[in-house]
């Protein structure tokens, strides 16, 4: 069973859950799919979600938790990182993967 847990940030209760080996392919195919589509997407979105923090995407914190878009845009970032640092608790093997991936990809460009 999955890891799950429960914290209240700006009056919203967020359940931040441990992804699955199915969840964290559907990422990676999805960074694919984004990288693909980058020059179809809003410059100004994409950067906003992969740079505002940089361990982890605005659109990762929705994968990891049961928020959606327009409740995560009402948070502050010091908010957000109560949320992350829980996130990074309950998924210390995807942000280890993701830290192995991007290593890899700036030896390659």
């Amino acid at each position: 069973m999955r890891k799950e847990d429960i914290l209240t940030v700006n009056g919203i209760q967020v359940t931040v859950k441990e992804l699955t080996v199915a969840e964290v392919r559907h990422w990676m195919m999805d960074m694919v799919e984004q990288e693909k589509a980058k020059e179809n997407q809003d410059l100004v979105s994409h950067v906003l979600d992969q740079g505002l923090f940089e361990e982890i995407g605005l659109s990762d914190i929705l994968r990891m938790t049961d928020l959606q878009r327009e409740q995560l845009d009402n948070f502050t970032p010091s908010q957000l990182q109560v949320i992350i640092q829980k996130c990074k608790g309950l998924n210390a093997d995807f942000f280890g993967m993701r830290r192995r991936v991007l290593a890899g990809v700036s030896k390659n460009v």
